[in-house]
C-alpha cells in the first residue's frame, strides 16, 4: 500500500550508524519534553506516534555536512516527505544549518523536544532499522534522556547508565505513565461527575473513597461487590445520599456511564500497581548495579512490561 504523503505531520531525520533513518512523528508528541521520552521502550508503544518512512544507507555519512551537501540521497528524500507545511526535525545543529540554508526546509527548531525525540529513536531503532541491530552501542545511545533522568531522580532510584537496559526503561516509563494515568484522573473523574452529584467532592475525603462513592452512585449495576460508605461518618453518608436524591432524575448516558466506571476503577486500582511498578524498579536497579544478587524481579519484568502498554493506551484513550 503506497504512503499517503499529505498525511504526515511532521518529519524527523535521524543519524544512524551507517546512513540515515527518516521517520513520521505526529505533531502532539512535539508539544513539549516532559513526557516524550515514555513512548520509546518498544516499537508496540513507539508505534502510536512515529513510523519509519525509509533508512538510507551511506558509505561516507560526512558528505552530508559538507557545504554543498546534504548530497543527493538525502536532498531526495527530504524533498519527497517535506513539503511546503511540514517541518523537519534534525538533532545536529550544524546539519541542521546546512539544510536550512541549501534546501529552503522548515526546520523544527525546540531543542528541548529535539533532544528527547532523538534519544527514543535512538532507544528503538533496532525494531525500526534491522541493518543497524549490530551497530548500535551505548555511546550511540548516550547521553540519557532528560525525562529518564528526571523520572529516576524523582523516584530516587540509582543506576550507572551503562546499566540501563530496555527493561529498566520499560518499567521507569510504566511506572511514570501510572502517575500521569493517576494525576488525570483526580482531575477528569470530578470534571464527569459533578454535573451529576454537584458537591460530593467537597463532602468526600480522598481520591479512592470519592471514586468508590460515584462509582456505586452513577453505576450501580456494575458496581455490586463495593460498600463506598463503610469507614464513612453517618453524617457523611447522610450528605452523599442527599445530594444522590436531589440529583437522581440527571441521567447518565451510556458512554459517560463506561468512562465513570473506567476510570474509578483505575483510580482504586492504579496505586497498587505503582507500588509493584516502583517495587520493580529499584530492584533492577539495585540488581544492575550489582548491589543485589539474588532477587525476583525476573517474575516481575514481564508483567511491568505488559503493563507498561497497556497503561500507555489508556492513556491515549482517556486523555
Amino acid at each position: 500500500m503506497a504512503l499517503d504523503l499529505s498525511s504526515l505531520e511532521m518529519v524527523a531525520l535521524l543519524e544512524t550508524p551507517t546512513g540515515f533513518a527518516f521517520f513520521h512523528v505526529y505533531e502532539n508528541l512535539c508539544k513539549g519534553p516532559k513526557n516524550l521520552w515514555s513512548w520509546f521502550i518498544n516499537d508496540e508503544v513507539a508505534d502510536n506516534v512515529i513510523f519509519l518512512l525509509e533508512f538510507i544507507k551511506f558509505e561516507d555519512k560526512s558528505v552530508a555536512w559538507k557545504s554543498g551537501g546534504p548530497g543527493l540521497l538525502l536532498t531526495r528524500a527530504i524533498k519527497k516527505y517535506c513539503g511546503k507545511s511540514i517541518q523537519l526535525i534534525v538533532g545536529d545543529v550544524e546539519l541542521r544549518g546546512v539544510i536550512k540554508s541549501n534546501l529552503n526546509v522548515k526546520c523544527f527548531e525546540n531543542e528541548d523536544v529535539i533532544f528527547e525525540l532523538m534519544w527514543g529513536l535512538k532507544h528503538v531503532l533496532s525494531y525500526y532499522v534491522r541493518q543497524e541491530r549490530g551497530n548500535i552501542t551505548l555511546e550511540y545511545r548516550l547521553p540519557l534522556s532528560q525525562g529518564l533522568k528526571d523520572c529516576m531522580s524523582k523516584y530516587e532510584v540509582i543506576i550507572p547508565t551503562e546499566a540501563i537496559d530496555r527493561t529498566f526503561v520499560g518499567c521507569a516509563s510504566a511506572l511514570h505513565r501510572c502517575d500521569v494515568l493517576l494525576e488525570h484522573y483526580r482531575k477528569r473523574l470530578p470534571e464527569i461527575c459533578e454535573p451529576f452529584l454537584p458537591g460530593i467532592r467537597e463532602i468526600v475525603n480522598g481520591d479512592i473513597p470519592y471514586a468508590e462513592v460515584v462509582a456505586k452512585i452513577l453505576t450501580p449495576d456494575r458496581v455490586q461487590d463495593c460498600n463506598p460508605f463503610e469507614g464513612l461518618s453517618d453524617d457523611v453518608v447522610k450528605k452523599i445520599k442527599d445530594v444522590a436524591a436531589n440529583n437522581a432524575g440527571k441521567k447518565v448516558d451510556r458512554a459517560k456511564h463506561r468512562l465513570i466506571y473506567g476510570i474509578a476503577r483505575d483510580v482504586r486500582k492504579f496505586p497498587g500497581y505503582r507500588t509493584d511498578l516502583l517495587q520493580t524498579l529499584k530492584s533492577l536497579a539495585d540488581k544492575r548495579s550489582g548491589r543485589q544478587k539474588r532477587s525476583q524481579t525476573e517474575i516481575l519484568n514481564g508483567q511491568a512490561a505488559k503493563m507498561d502498554t497497556v497503561l500507555v493506551l489508556m492513556l491515549m484513550v482517556y486523555a
